[in-house]
């Protein structure tokens, strides 16, 4: 892969080139954005054009590809560029200790040494104080490249010796074209890509489960539609299984709804739309219903967060939406925040 494979991030793009030219790479920078954003490839594909062995007068920055250091980085078998990720939950000390010491050494064969730290948000508060050594004082040619959707929750004291990276999300309808060109067919493509919120690679594992996702999507709208609270009640059960399903599931809510927001203010159908079919028995949204429901899904995604039992949190979500689609008295509570 190379700079020009990373679809939608010219801006970093071209800060790193510009800094790889000048000779200018700072030791440490920090790559935020969503899951799914290339977040991993644009580490690698830096890590691949700090070794590049083609540089010279005229190099602009992009690693050739084909030398044997970029192959090696390719292939993920390159002495001098380690990838560390958490284990089981967390990145723990005994893992920072180990970078500690593998920074210690000089390279074996490249310029630099490069450490891309995947999911850094997981280290635990000693490994991010082993951490912070090799970045106040790194002893030789390396490079840390860390890696987090959730910036909020990496200790300030290793964000502020990181020159930070955002990712940028991608427009809809780049990321449907992306899918398309891929193979994908456009309404699977469209679909995705809406519920993609700008990550291309979000919307290829939405693409992936696409028959899965499409009919659970379909039940659930008939079932809030109906105000069918047992059959809402059964589906709360079982994407409350973990807490990641349940995340991935408010997030596909999420994307409905506000697209359904959207539609409720006039805007035309979305291809959500067109999948979903029309409201059953009358249980159509109001522009103040769908802002509700929104604001609703929202609040259940802050509270899974705060680790709020999840089927429960659910449950009282699920009902509250029916109460929407159907006209039922609202239920308490929703308007809080979590504790």
């Amino acid at each position: 892969m190379r700079f020009a494979d990373l679809l939608g991030q010219e801006r970093n793009v071209r800060l790193l080139k510009a800094a790889l030219v000048r000779d200018r790479v700072a030791h440490a920078y920090l790559l935020t954005g969503p899951p799914g954003s290339g977040k991993r490839s644009m580490a690698e594909v830096f890590a691949a054009a700090l070794d590049c062995e083609a540089r010279g007068p005229e190099w602009d920055g992009e690693p050739c590809g084909e030398c044997r250091s970029c192959r090696k980085v390719a292939h993920g078998n390159h002495p001098d560029v380690q990838v560390i990720a958490p284990e089981g939950a967390h990145l723990k000390l005994e893992q920072m200790q180990e970078l500690r010491r593998e920074n210690a050494r000089r390279p074996y064969e490249a310029r630099y040494k490069v450490f891309i730290v995947d999911r850094a948000e997981a280290m635990t508060d000693e490994a991010a104080n082993c951490l912070l050594q090799p970045l106040e004082e790194p002893p030789g040619p390396a490079v840390f490249l860390l890696l987090t959707a959730y910036p909020a929750r990496i200790l300030p004291t290793i964000a502020s010796r990181c020159s930070i990276l955002k990712m940028a999300s991608l427009p809809e309808a780049l990321i449907a074209r992306a899918l398309m060109e891929e193979g994908r067919p456009e309404e699977q493509a469209r679909a995705a890509a809406a519920l993609a919120g700008g990550s291309l690679g979000r919307a290829r594992e939405v693409a992936g489960r696409w028959e899965t996702l499409r009919e659970e999507a379909r039940e659930f709208y008939a079932a809030a539609c109906r105000g069918d609270r047992v059959a809402l009640l059964n589906r709360a059960a079982a994407w409350s299984k973990s807490r990641e399903e349940a995340q991935e599931r408010l997030e596909l809510l999420e994307a409905l709804y506000r697209q359904l927001l959207l539609e409720a203010g006039g805007s035309p159908p979305g291809v959500w739309r067109r999948v979903l079919g029309p409201a059953e028995d009358g249980g159509g949204l109001s522009l103040a219903g769908a802002r509700t429901v929104l604001e609703a899904v929202m609040w259940a995604q802050r509270a899974l967060s705060a680790n709020a039992h999840r089927r429960l949190l659910l449950e009282v979500l699920f009902l509250e939406i029916a109460r929407c689609h159907t006209g039922g008295d609202s239920l308490p509570g929703l308007a809080e925040e979590p504790a």
